[in-house]
């Protein structure tokens, strides 16, 4: 992928491919922020 601009084509492929939204957000970054946020959420329970 070239640049951002080309985000749009990769979503509308998994849309395609019949990928839930939810399993496209996924894809697209969601996994790594939800990790994020737990970690984060452990290190302030500490």
């Amino acid at each position: 992928m070239e640049d951002v601009s080309k985000l749009s084509k990769i979503t509308d492929a998994l849309l395609k491919k019949t990928y839930s939204e939810p399993d496209i957000e996924k894809i697209l970054g969601g996994n790594i922020l939800r990790v994020m946020e737990q970690v984060e959420n452990l290190k302030s329970a500490r």
